[in-house]
C-alpha cells in the first residue's frame, strides 16, 4: 500500500438491487441527529462508518441514547456526518436521511445501547463532490 492509499473490500449486494457498489471500510466519525422541533444544538454522537457507497453510508454508534433512538423511529430524520478523510486528513461534512435504524438496548429501560443505521445522501441536502471523490479513491481488494 502506498502512502495515502485506502484499501476497501467490495461488498456482495446479496439479493438487493443497489444503484451503487458498497465498500467495507471503517473510520471514526461524528453524527448529529437533526431534530427540528428542538431548539437546542443537536447532540453529537461518536461512531464509525462500516461501509460506504457513492450515495450512502452504514454507521455504528456504540452508545446511542434511548431517548434519541425513540425520536428516530417516530419521524424520518436528517443526520449530519463529519469525518476526517482517512488518507488526507481533510474534513468532510455530509447531511443525509436516516433510512433505517437497528437499536440494541443493553440494559434497563431508558439506557443507551448499540445502534446501526443507514444514511442516504442526496444532492438536495448536501454537497457530494468531495465525498464522491473519497469513494472513488478507494482501492478495492
Amino acid at each position: 500500500m502506498t502512502p495515502g492509499e485506502l484499501i476497501a473490500k467490495k461488498l456482495d449486494p446479496g439479493p438487493y438491487k443497489r444503484a451503487h457498489d458498497r465498500f467495507a471500510i471503517e473510520f471514526n466519525l461524528s453524527l448529529q441527529v437533526l431534530i427540528p422541533e428542538e431548539t437546542l444544538t443537536p447532540k453529537g454522537l461518536n461512531g464509525r462508518a462500516l461501509d460506504v457507497s457513492a450515495r450512502g453510508m452504514r454507521v455504528a454508534i456504540d452508545a446511542m441514547p434511548a431517548e434519541i433512538y425513540r425520536k428516530l423511529i417516530r419521524h424520518k430524520r436528517l443526520g449530519r456526518i463529519v469525518f476526517s478523510h482517512p488518507a488526507t486528513g481533510d474534513q468532510l461534512k455530509l447531511t443525509g436521511r436516516i433510512r433505517w435504524v437497528d437499536f440494541h438496548q443493553t440494559a434497563a429501560e431508558g439506557a443507551s445501547g448499540s445502534c446501526f443505521m443507514g444514511l442516504a445522501f442526496e444532492e438536495e441536502e448536501t454537497d457530494l463532490s468531495n465525498y464522491e471523490k473519497f469513494v472513488r479513491s478507494l482501492k478495492v481488494k
